[in-house]
This record gives structure tokens, C-alpha cells and sequence, in this order.
């Protein structure tokens, strides 16, 4: 049980933690990069979209937040790895 508290706590931490990093990515992007810049817009948008109703599909399903969080995490760490290349 403390796992799970801890796991909710801390990841959540270290989730906004690496979405603030990507941000901080895509707007060095959009202001250094002007031609993968509207690509980029583009696809920040869909995924935004795409993301937000994925998780509220799948919380209002039943799913725990903590699966939901572990997806969104997923996410998260292949827009790092893709930005920060």
C-alpha cells in the first residue's frame, strides 16, 4: 500500500517534471527551428487531444490512475527522447 501512495506522489512528481522538460523542448523548437516548427505544433496538438481522451475514456472505464499515469509517463519519456535527440 505504501508503494502505491509512494508511486502516485513521486511519479506524479517526476511526470510534471519531464512535461515541463518537453515544453521547455518544443518552445526552444519553435523558436530555433522554424521548419520542423508547424510540424511540430501540428503534431503537439493531436497528441494533446489524443491523450486526453484516451485517459478520459479509459478513467471513466474504470481503469486505476495509476495505469493511466504509466501511459501518459510512456508518452512522455518518447517525446523526451525524440526532442532532446
Amino acid at each position: 500500500m505504501v508503494d502505491f501512495w509512494h508511486e502516485m506522489v513521486f511519479g506524479q512528481s517526476e511526470l510534471n517534471w519531464k512535461a515541463q522538460r518537453v515544453i521547455a523542448l518544443r518552445f526552444n523548437k519553435f523558436a530555433f527551428d522554424f521548419f520542423d516548427a508547424r510540424t511540430e505544433a501540428y503534431k503537439m496538438v493531436d497528441e494533446k487531444v489524443l491523450a486526453f481522451s484516451d485517459a478520459a475514456m479509459k478513467l471513466a472505464s474504470g481503469t486505476f490512475p495509476h495505469v493511466v499515469m504509466a501511459d501518459l509517463r510512456m508518452v512522455v519519456d518518447q517525446n523526451l527522447e525524440r526532442l532532446s535527440a
